[in-house]
C-alpha cells in the first residue's frame, strides 16, 4: 500500500509517496511543484460497467462499485515568473478554487483510468 502526500521541500510543494517495506516505511519525493493531488472514483451504480457518477469520499459500498479513477494534479512553476498574471481559477474534478496572485505559473493535468484487476466479489463476478 502506498500513501501519497504533498510536502514542502525547500519551500517548493512536492508530491511524495510512502510505502511499507520490510525494514519499515520507505518515503520518496517524486515531483517538485505539485500543489494539489485530487482523486475521484467513478462509481458504477447500475452495473453496466460505466461510471454513473464520481465520488470524492466514497463509502464502502461505492468503493465496491468503483470502475474508474479520475486523477488531477495542480502543478506550479518552482519559481515565480516576473510580471506573470495568468489564470487564477482552477478546477480539479469537482474541486474548484482560486489560486493566489503570486506570479507562479500553474497548470492542471488530469486523466481518467479504468480500475482493472478488481477482486471478483468487488467486480460483481462470482468467485
Amino acid at each position: 500500500m502506498r500513501r501519497y502526500s504533498i510536502a514542502p521541500a525547500d519551500r517548493i510543494p512536492t508530491l511524495c509517496a510512502a510505502a511499507l517495506a520490510p525494514s519499515g516505511v520507505f518515503s520518496q519525493c517524486l515531483v517538485e511543484g505539485v500543489e494539489r493531488l485530487h482523486i475521484e472514483l467513478g462509481v458504477d451504480h447500475n452495473g453496466d460497467g460505466a461510471p454513473d457518477y464520481y465520488a470524492v469520499e466514497p463509502d464502502a459500498g461505492q468503493l465496491q462499485q468503483a470502475v474508474t479513477a479520475r486523477i488531477a494534479l495542480l502543478v506550479r512553476s518552482v519559481a515565480p515568473v516576473a510580471g506573470y498574471s495568468g489564470p487564477r481559477q482552477h478546477t480539479l474534478g469537482q474541486l474548484s478554487f482560486t489560486a493566489d496572485s503570486d506570479g507562479y505559473v500553474r497548470r492542471v493535468f488530469s486523466t481518467t483510468v479504468a480500475l482493472r484487476n478488481l477482486h471478483p466479489s468487488v467486480a460483481g463476478a462470482s468467485a
